[in-house]
């Protein structure tokens, strides 16, 4: 097909299809300079590359959704360390009652131990990750817990740069390797599990993504620093609470930026002059928690229609 060159001896060089080769710099200057603006290629590009893969049409949809995982012909087990969203369970889920007496009251036992050993700071600066960090070792604490994720999507590299000037080693989750991490200020690395330094005399940073499932051993008088996020609910804060092993001797310092704070500030009806506590941080997060089961019904409900009807 006519390429629609122009009349000049640069053309000749490609003149056929076959003489292109993308690996030299002039002819692809020529090809750039000669085809940008020509509605005749640009047609052509779209017409047979962009438009049949960006329009096309499929007449069924295909979805899926818990419902759908939890099939009556499917055998399915889980285990939940918090049961405050049971309600949004599909319907052939059943969360079964825990026999052990004492097992049933983790939940007050928790809510417990976070009015006791935790207390309420907001952050004078705005929640910038360097001042956070900053703040943590300010107050002489052995871990970051950041459900909050103030730390999402700073490379690891600058955190341990900051945090290795006050501190002799830092523990974090190296995502590349899929491993815990110890760096010291050295600037040797190891698997936590091959390090000569334990964990409870490093400095540890747990990610959003490890606020749950993940044990570390720290001292018994630990001290630990936990980010707010917006909006955050009761099964999110307990579970980054409970890094803290040993919260009946370890303490919590709560932290929240200024829109955050301003959230807890509103929810509870506090006046100018009152300063605010942890019962107000949880009065908060179990509002938030209310609000994300009535949120969630309407996705529930649709999900479950839809299950009936393509099962």
């Amino acid at each position: 097909e006519d390429l629609c060159l122009p009349d000049t001896p640069d053309a000749t060089s490609i003149s056929s299809a076959k003489k292109i080769d993308l690996t030299s710099k002039t002819q692809r200057e020529f090809l750039c300079k000669t085809y940008r603006r020509s509605l005749k290629f640009i047609h052509f590009w779209l017409e047979t590359f962009v438009f049949p893969n960006e329009t096309t049409i499929y007449s069924h949809k295909l979805k899926t959704s818990a419902w759908h995982l939890t099939a009556p012909n499917g055998h399915c087990v889980g285990f939940s360390g918090t049961n405050d969203l049971h309600l949004l369970l599909p319907l052939q889920v059943k969360q079964l009652p825990l026999p052990d007496e004492h097992l049933k009251a983790t939940n007050g036992h928790m809510l417990e131990k976070l009015l006791h050993r935790a207390r309420y700071e907001q952050l004078t600066e705005s929640m910038h990750w360097k001042s956070l960090l900053s703040f943590a070792m300010s107050k002489g604490a052995s871990c970051l817990i950041d459900s909050g994720a103030i730390l999402a999507g700073i490379d690891m590299s600058k955190i341990c740069k900051v945090v290795l000037k006050k501190y002799s080693a830092i523990v974090f989750y190296d995502r590349k390797k899929h491993a815990w991490m110890l760096r010291n200020n050295q600037g040797c690395v190891w698997k936590l599990h091959q390090a000569p330094i334990r964990e409870q005399d490093a400095f540890v940073i747990f990610d959003e993504a490890h606020c749950r499932g993940s044990d570390m051993k720290l001292k018994s008088d630990a001290m630990a620093v936990l980010t707010l996020g917006t909006g955050m609910t009761k099964d999110k804060i307990m579970q980054a609470a409970g890094r803290m092993r040993k919260l009946k001797t370890q303490e919590i310092v709560v932290v929240a930026g200024q829109d955050v704070h301003d959230q807890i500030v509103i929810r509870n009806n506090i006046q100018c002059d009152t300063s605010i506590e942890i019962l107000h941080v949880i009065n908060w997060v179990m509002m938030n928690t209310i609000d994300a089961a009535r949120s969630g019904l309407h996705a529930w409900a649709m999900n479950g229609s839809h299950f009936c009807e393509t099962y």
